[in-house]
């Protein structure tokens, strides 16, 4: 171990991510080795390390149980790494562990620097590593009831969360490949856990940060089913589960279409407030987007429409159940 630990150390960057390999390996093999992870976060996070070292130690960041003083040290190293001091690989790790850190070491960041833009700035980054991962981690940030709780009277927090949410949906057409798919996988765990984590401090904010995501899925579901339909098919996992969780949103906020026929082109405009008409709900979903959806995604959304036990078309719209070849 005081080998060990020497080697974490030292100023050759070969031997610092070769000793923390070897934490990686205990951590892996469930030892304890605390004191070794402190001085990763001390050493390798908090100043400045090798590419392969910080990326080491943020992969440790994620396996290890950080201390409270621990913490403190990565958080120098995320307020430097996502502002993009450092290469693109190491912006995307620090990215990872940012949703990790403890809610009230996130609000420090907010407060003493631009973490909110600095995440902003990596959302419209031309890197699509960088996109991808901003992507998942302002979902996790923003799926995180207890952050949300204690930011809610925060202005400068709201102004981020309602870009982070536009940036969201933007990422569902984005042309690369992981970050499209990313989005959606973003976009599901994102309404899904403020449908289930609720409460009376967060519900406002959380109605309203659905909504604005939901409506800017609903606006452009054509070009996002298009772009969607280039993805191969295990990035598509993600796409009907995500769909499904803007059904959802829709029937709890009681979306309908007025005075709507299964045979209507349903644009965005259609919406109001009020009860959802039985017989369309989940059908507007594949109808806003004015032609079929690809049909191994109109075929796994309708069938996670049914398993969830959501209405799903019938009559003119029923082959898309029915008939997924179609």
């Amino acid at each position: 171990m005081s080998s060990l630990r020497q080697d974490l150390e030292a100023e050759d960057a070969t031997k610092q991510a070769t000793a923390m390999l070897q934490v990686l390996n205990y951590l892996a093999g469930g030892r304890e080795v605390g004191s070794l992870v402190t001085v990763v976060c001390q050493t390798a996070l908090a100043r400045p390390a090798s590419i392969a070292s910080k990326r080491l130690a943020y992969d440790i960041a994620k396996t290890a149980t950080l201390s409270s003083d621990d913490w403190e040290a990565a958080c120098e190293g995320l307020r430097a790494d996502i502002a993009g001091s450092h290469s693109p690989e190491v912006q995307s790790s620090a990215l990872e562990v940012l949703p990790l850190a403890p809610p009230h070491k996130v609000i420090k960041l907010f407060n003493d620097g631009e973490l909110a833009r600095h995440v902003i700035s990596c959302l419209q980054s031309s890197l699509s590593q960088v996109r991808a991962a901003a992507v998942t981690s302002a979902a996790h940030l923003l799926s995180n009831q207890a952050l949300l709780g204690l930011l809610a009277g925060s202005g400068t927090f709201l102004t981020a969360a309602s870009q982070w949410t536009g940036a969201l949906g933007n990422a569902l057409i984005d042309p690369a490949h992981a970050v499209c798919a990313a989005a959606h996988a973003a976009m599901q765990q994102m309404l899904r856990s403020m449908a289930v984590n609720r409460s009376s401090d967060t519900a406002i904010l959380q109605d309203k940060l659905a909504g604005l995501l939901c409506q800017r899925v609903v606006k452009s579901l054509g070009i996002v089913l298009e772009q969607a339909q280039l993805l191969s098919a295990a990035e598509q996992v993600a796409v009907p589960a995500a769909l499904v969780e803007v059904v959802r949103h829709g029937q709890a906020c009681q979306w309908k279409l007025a005075e709507a026929t299964p045979l209507d082109d349903l644009s965005a405009g259609s919406f109001s407030g009020g009860s959802t008409a039985e017989g369309h709900r989940g059908y507007w979903v594949a109808q806003q987007a004015g032609s079929p959806p690809p049909p191994v995604l109109a075929h796994c959304l309708c069938t996670r429409l049914r398993n969830d036990n959501i209405s799903h078309p019938s009559g003119p719209g029923g082959h898309l159940v029915s008939q997924p070849g179609v």
